[in-house]
């Protein structure tokens, strides 16, 4: 499926896929489902903030740094 928004989330912010998930279906349009569709970088950024992990946009990255 398209779940690889839903599961990064879940990982970065340690709460349950579960617990993600709904988090992000109460945005969407009834019938609609984030992990058969997926999710655009703006609602992956929108949807961390909501379980208190802001995410800083990024241009491009420095493997060694970053």
């Amino acid at each position: 499926g398209e779940d690889c928004g839903i599961a990064c989330i879940a990982s970065i912010t340690g709460y349950r896929y579960e617990d993600v998930l709904a988090t992000a279906s109460r945005k969407k349009p009834v019938g609609c489902f984030p992990h058969e569709t997926g999710l655009y970088l703006s609602e992956i950024g929108r949807i961390a903030a909501q379980l208190g992990c802001p995410l800083k946009k990024k241009r491009s990255c420095n493997f060694d740094k970053d």
